[in-house]
């Protein structure tokens, strides 16, 4: 789906099999280096006049080894007429137009109007042995739908899809067996896993003549409200490492997986109050508390966090009592320039779902001798904590200029701590180490330039900026690069 915006109404098929191109019913073209398809419902499900979708009348498929299905999706509004198994939004939706116990079908929608994802499979083969004389049509088949995280905060990340206007890329996966899996950027949870035994007809061909993305050309209210790129069919179940491979290699920069995800730049005016998000995900700002300031683009940007006063300190970036949603999808880095004026115990970034005790966290602070660093990860509580503090003088002398701090975990467990794009054998740790939670997990404690619950607060007596996280672990050869690009004359 990278072709331009108004010189053709066909998406060509790029597949290993016979090519079956897709033709826009009333969608354009996004074009781009991303590409993509919007697809508009006109803000309401019920409008049939307004039926955009991608179609093709006739196309055979056979599960032969399972399948998969990916795409990158965007969702501009969550729509559909029925709360129920019958889903909403359709994604995909294959149906050979047959009734009864001989029906096969493929499909994947959004469940009404919540971020659940809903999918449903029926197999003839399947059918036939469950029928009875009295089975009703629809036949047997195989809804699966995801939790709705309303079970308490353990499971309050459980909604499937994102907020509305955000990318991410989604994978289902069924087996020969009938396990089915759906995957949310790269990363999968036991909520949106199932052992159905329930698995797509696996005998070639299967003639879908009911074949669309984005709706049903059937049924008019059913109709997905948003965008799709690189869309992907294998007669195959990809691994949980495919997965994550192909999230991580169809990622543009800017997308979720590529670019960071939330990136404060803090270049704003002096009078400002507020650093933007300027990430893929672009919706997590920074409010100014205390007398912190910025220092404006004249100066390169940065806040300043005055806490030399340790009877007034009270100058930090604050995330709100929202906090931050993040997923250390495959791995995390978080790199920022930073520039002390006194070398003090304090937290340059601290994260916890919990005011007391967490069962997820993420800090990098400032050691209170020896300019030591320090990293501390929960993941599953405090018995799964992992820190790691480096030698001596990790971090520059106070009061000597900025320098640019970059940690990253891989998703092996692997740490590694880079000061001014560079490392050393004392600042990495081994492979399983510990990593933080890759499913999207709620921060409600969560702060630039202190600790976000402790009483003492361990402020940050300097200034801040050009702060990045990423849901991936950046390379050795990244980091240079990202500290060299960011960094002002004679840094």
């Amino acid at each position: 789906m990278n072709e331009e915006p108004g010189t053709t109404a066909i998406a060509a098929d790029s597949g290993s099999g016979s090519a079956v191109p897709m033709t826009l019913m009333g969608a354009r073209f996004l074009g781009g280096v991303a590409g993509g398809v919007e697809l508009d419902g006109a803000g309401d499900y019920l409008d049939f006049g307004d039926r955009y979708y991608l179609r093709d009348d006739r196309f055979a498929f056979a599960a032969t080894n399972g399948f998969s299905f990916a795409a990158w999706v965007r969702h501009d509004a969550f729509a559909g007429a029925r709360e129920d198994a019958a889903g909403g939004g359709f994604i995909l939706y294959l149906w050979d137009g047959i009734d009864g116990t001989e029906a096969n079908w493929i499909w994947l929608s959004n469940h009404g109007t919540s971020r659940r994802a809903t999918v449903n499979i029926a197999n003839s083969l399947r059918n036939a042995a469950a029928a009875t004389s009295t089975t009703p049509w629809p036949p047997p088949g195989k809804t699966f739908t995801t939790p709705d995280g309303t079970f308490g905060d353990s499971d309050a990340n459980l909604l499937f899809f994102p907020p509305a206007g955000q990318w991410v890329h989604v994978v289902w996966t069924v087996n020969t067996t009938g396990t089915f899996a759906l995957y949310r950027d790269g990363a999968t949870r036991t909520g949106w896993q199932t052992s159905s035994g329930y698995a797509a007809n696996p005998n070639p061909p299967i003639a879908y003549r009911h074949a669309n993305l984005g709706g049903l050309d059937w049924w008019g209210d059913e109709i997905f409200h948003g965008a799709l790129r690189d869309v992907r069919l294998y007669n195959y179940a990809l691994s949980a490492e495919q997965v994550r491979d192909l999230h991580a290699s169809t990622a543009p920069w800017g997308h979720s997986g590529s670019g960071p995800i939330h990136w404060w730049k803090m270049d704003e005016a002096v009078e400002d109050k507020e650093a933007a998000d300027s990430g893929s995900d672009g919706n997590e700002p920074l409010t100014l508390k205390g007398s912190a300031v910025f220092l404006g683009p004249d100066a390169g940007g940065g806040a300043s966090l005055p806490n030399g006063d340790v009877y007034n300190r009270t100058s930090f970036l604050d995330f709100g009592s929202g906090g931050i949603t993040f997923g250390a999808t495959n791995g995390l880095t978080f790199a920022v320039w930073v520039n002390f004026a006194t070398n003090a115990w304090s937290y340059i970034l601290y994260l916890a779902n919990n005011r007391a005790i967490a069962s997820n966290a993420i800090s990098l602070y400032h050691r209170p001798t020896g300019r030591r660093a320090g990293v501390s990860i929960t993941n599953g509580g405090w018995s799964s904590t992992s820190n790691f503090y480096p030698p001596d003088a990790f971090f520059p002398v106070a009061e000597s200029g900025w320098a640019h701090v970059a940690l990253t975990v891989g998703a092996d467990g692997a740490w590694t701590l880079y000061r001014d794009g560079a490392t050393q054998d004392d600042w990495k740790t081994a492979s399983g180490y510990g990593t933080a939670d890759p499913n999207p997990a709620g921060y409600w404690y969560a702060a630039l330039g202190r600790h976000a619950t402790h009483n003492n607060g361990y402020w940050l007596d300097g200034a801040l900026r050009d702060a990045r996280l990423y849901n991936r672990a950046l390379s050795a050869e990244q980091v240079r690069d990202l500290h060299a690009s960011t960094a002002l004359p004679n840094e």
